[in-house]
C-alpha cells in the first residue's frame, strides 16, 4: 500500500481460469486477488499485446497497461549445426497437462497411420512421462516417439528437426515458439491465448 514506490504487477500466465472466456470468464486463482484489487497497482505488464488487448476490453486501465515480452537469448550454436531431418518432429516443455504433449502424441499416430515414418523427439521432464510413454504404446507408437528428458542443448534439438508440435491448452508467452524459429524449425500451434498468434 506504499505511496512512494510504484508497484507493478507481471502476468506471467493467461489471468482467467482453464477453458473460460476471456470476456465473462472467471478470473485464475492468483490472479484473480491482485485483478479485484487493481487499484492499489500502478501498472501492469503482459507477456503478449493479446493478452493485454483482452485484458483491457475487460477491465480497462490501458494507460497502465504495458507488453514487455519475454527476452530471447543468442541462438548461436557452439559447432557446426547438425543435419536437419525432414521426418523429425519435436515437442519441447514440461511434461504437465497444460502442455498436452499427449496432442502431440495423437498426430504422429495419425502420421503414422497415413503412411508416413516421423519420430517426435519430447524435450523436456514432468509428472505426466509416465502417462505419455504408456499412451506411445497404446497407439503403437513408442519406437517414433524418443523421450530425451530435461536438456540444456534445445537450440541443437530445434535445428534438427523440421516442425515443432505446440500443443499447449494456454501460455502466457512461449518462448520455444520463438527459440525453434531462431534455429529454422517450423512451429505448428494451436491458436491459444496466448502467444502463438503474437509470435
Amino acid at each position: 500500500k506504499t505511496t512512494k514506490v510504484p508497484k507493478l504487477y507481471a502476468f506471467h500466465s493467461i489471468h482467467v481460469a482453464k477453458g473460460e472466456p476471456l470476456q465473462t470468464g472467471k478470473l485464475s486463482k492468483p490472479h484473480a486477488p491482485i485483478i479485484q484489487a487493481r487499484q492499489q497497482w500502478d501498472g501492469f505488464v503482459f507477456l503478449t499485446a493479446a493478452q493485454r488487448d483482452a485484458y483491457v476490453r475487460r477491465f480497462g486501465d490501458a494507460e497502465r497497461c504495458f507488453v514487455i515480452p519475454n527476452p530471447l537469448k543468442s541462438g548461436t550454436l557452439p559447432g557446426p549445426p547438425p543435419q536437419r531431418r525432414s521426418t523429425h518432429l519435436i515437442a519441447a516443455g514440461s511434461l504437465t497437462a497444460n502442455k498436452n504433449v499427449a496432442a502431440s502424441i495423437k498426430v504422429v499416430a495419425e502420421l503414422v497411420r497415413r503412411g508416413h515414418h516421423p519420430v517426435l523427439h519430447v524435450v523436456g521432464q514432468g509428472a505426466q512421462r509416465g502417462k505419455l510413454e504408456a499412451l506411445c504404446q497404446e497407439l503403437g507408437v513408442a519406437d517414433q516417439v524418443i523421450f530425451h528428458g530435461y536438456s540444456d542443448r534445445l537450440p541443437e534439438f530445434f535445428a534438427g528437426c523440421t516442425a515443432q508440435l505446440f500443443t499447449s491448452a494456454n501460455e502466457g508467452q512461449a518462448l520455444v515458439l520463438l527459440e525453434a524459429q531462431q534455429q529454422g524449425c517450423i512451429p505448428v500451434s494451436y491458436d491459444i491465448n496466448f502467444g502463438p498468434a503474437d509470435s
